[in-house]
């Protein structure tokens, strides 16, 4: 008798056990990939975004990823929320539509935004906050007069639609010289001002008042720098 009264104990804590174990809900597990961040109010952009990942195994365990920088993690649902555990330090997080947001890492004031990978919500570009001039950028732009510094007409040397320029909401552009790709990379901006960043042919752009973009490019360095009028 006290024998099954042993093997019932046993039973009922493993059952026990078993219900413990259901704070980790097989809901939660994939990986999740970086789509926006901001430390201090202040909003991270490209590398610093996309290089983070989230990856929660089943049972509890799990990996943050910050570039080659990979942390040991440990996952549950408390009280209805997510709790997402570092060196016993527990970040609480608010859920969207495939989205973990941990609000306040570390408790540092860093806060990072993670979708579920291959879900439509791991489009970068969703996360963007554009100013008002930074959005009117945005587009295709097509250039339809250029000259030099001192203003003189240079179409005789270039064509005036050599020129195309392609400004994503994502902070990425194509540069076309002649219909050919020539570069393309991240862009940034400072009031109605934009520039390539690491650009190899000096590209810059000014938003113009009316409406037009004028596009900076230097295709030859004895040349200098040429400028081209752009519309979209």
């Amino acid at each position: 008798m006290k024998k099954v009264i042993s093997v019932l104990i046993v039973c009922l804590m493993l059952v026990a056990l078993a219900a413990c174990g259901a704070n980790t809900p097989d809901k939660y597990v994939g990986k999740y990939v970086g789509v926006a961040a901001e430390v201090w109010g202040v909003a991270l952009e490209g590398d610093s975004v996309t290089s983070m990942s989230l990856e929660l195994s089943a049972g509890g365990s799990g990996k943050f990823v910050d570039g080659e920088d990979t942390t040991e993690i440990k996952w549950f649902e408390k009280d209805g929320k997510l709790i997402i555990s570092v060196e016993s330090y527990e970040n609480s997080t608010t859920l969207g539509e495939d989205t973990i947001t941990i609000d306040d890492y570390l408790g540092i004031g860093a806060k990072y935004v993670f979708a579920k990978e291959g879900s439509a919500a791991a489009d970068p570009s969703l996360y963007i906050t554009l100013s008002e001039e930074e959005a009117a950028m945005v587009g295709d732009w097509t250039s339809f007069a250029v000259y030099d510094i001192l203003d003189e007409d240079l179409s005789d040397e270039y064509y005036e639609d050599a020129i195309e320029l392609k400004i994503n909401k994502d902070r990425t552009y194509t540069l076309l010289i002649t219909g050919e790709e020539a570069e393309s990379g991240n862009w940034n901006s400072l009031g109605t001002w934009g520039y390539g960043e690491d650009t190899e042919y000096d590209l810059s752009w000014d938003l113009l008042d009316d409406g037009n973009l004028k596009v900076t490019v230097e295709l030859d360095e004895e040349d200098g720098s040429i400028y081209f009028t752009c519309s979209k």
